[in-house]
């Protein structure tokens, strides 16, 4: 999302710029494992909200916010993710735009 256009809601940087603000994030943030279980979470997502194409790549996030109990996810295409909402209880789809 950093490097990809603002065209197609990205953020238009460069990859240079793109590390140094991955950088400034893995310093603030804690990094969760990518657990197996994350697997059975994702297929189970993509089965039940009968998700196809490269919208699987949502869901592999919404199934490792689900299985690391994350409560909320802040996203720029809050309707990638709110068809997921039927399935991860107590989670939360955020645009960075309303906060």
């Amino acid at each position: 999302v950093a490097t990809r256009s603002i065209n197609e809601n990205g953020l238009g940087y460069s990859s240079d710029q793109a590390e140094e603000k991955a950088e400034v994030f893995e310093e603030l943030f804690i990094l969760l494992n990518d657990i197996t279980s994350i697997f059975e979470a994702w297929k189970s997502l993509v089965h039940q909200a009968k998700i196809v194409g490269k919208q699987v790549h949502d869901a592999r996030l919404a199934a490792f916010c689900q299985v690391h109990q994350i409560d909320c996810v802040l996203t720029f295409n809050q309707r990638h993710f709110v068809r997921f909402l039927p399935f991860i209880q107590n989670w939360t789809v955020l645009d960075p735009h309303t906060i």
